[in-house]
C-alpha cells in the first residue's frame, strides 16, 4: 500500500516495482476504478457504501441500484480477504455490517459473470508491453482466497482460451492500467471477460 516503498525512500534503499503513489492507489480499489475507469479502462458498476448510514439502509440502496448478484469486497485487502458474493436479497446489510466491523470502508460491484485471467505487464524502454494472458479457472464459486492459496483448487491456463481480438484487447488494457495508475517496472492486472450473449 506504498508503506513500505516511503520507507525504502526515506532511508534511500532502492527498491524494484511500483513507487509510493502507485503502490496506494492500486491497493486501494475504489481509488483505482476511479482513475482506471477516468482512463477508459471498463470495470463493473459499483457503489461504496457510505459509512455514515445503516447496514440496512446501505443494502436497499444497493439492491435498487445494482442488483444482483453482487460482489461484496473490502476497499484495501488484498487476496480476496473479506470478499463475498451475493446472488440474492437477505444477506447483504449483515455482510455490510460484518465487513465495516473487520475492514472499515467497503464497496459492492455487480458480479460479471465470464472468464477470469490474469494480465502480467513490464515496463520496457518504450513503454509497458503485456506477457501471455494467464486464465484462472478455480473450483469453488469464485476465485476467493482458498482457491488462490490451495493447491488443486484452481486449473491454471497459459495462454488463456480467448479468441484473439479479446486477448489482444485484455493486453491493451493491462497496458493502459500501468499508465494509468503510474506503476514502474512491472505489474499484474486481473479481469473478467464477459460472456457474449448470442
Amino acid at each position: 500500500d506504498g508503506t513500505i516503498q516511503g520507507l525504502l525512500e526515506i532511508l534511500d534503499i532502492p527498491y524494484t516495482g511500483s513507487g509510493v503513489l502507485a503502490s496506494a492507489l492500486a491497493m486501494n480499489k475504489v481509488a483505482c476504478k476511479k482513475v482506471v475507469g477516468q482512463s477508459g479502462v471498463p470495470t463493473p458498476v459499483w457503489r461504496e457504501i457510505d459509512p455514515w448510514i445503516s447496514a440496512a439502509e446501505a443494502a436497499a440502496a444497493v439492491e435498487r441500484d445494482l442488483g444482483y448478484p453482487l460482489m461484496f469486497k473490502p476497499v484495501q485487502e488484498g487476496s480476496s480477504v473479506g470478499v463475498v458474493k451475493l446472488t440474492s436479497p437477505g444477506d447483504l446489510a449483515a455482510v455490510i455490517e460484518r465487513g465495516r466491523a473487520d475492514f472499515g470502508s467497503v464497496f459492492v460491484e455487480r458480479c460479471v459473470v465470464g472468464t477470469e485471467i490474469t494480465v502480467g505487464v513490464l515496463e520496457g524502454p518504450r513503454g509497458p508491453w503485456a506477457l501471455p494472458i494467464l486464465e484462472l479457472v478455480p473450483k469453488r464459486d469464485f476465485y476467493d482466497y482458498e482457491a488462490k492459496y490451495t493447491s488443486g483448487l484452481t486449473e491454471f491456463v497459459i495462454p488463456a482460451r480467448l479468441e484473439a481480438d479479446v486477448y489482444a484487447e485484455a493486453q491493451r488494457l493491462a497496458c493502459r492500467v500501468f499508465e494509468a495508475v503510474g506503476c514502474r517496472g512491472y505489474c499484474r492486472v486481473d479481469f473478467m471477460v464477459d460472456k457474449v450473449e448470442g
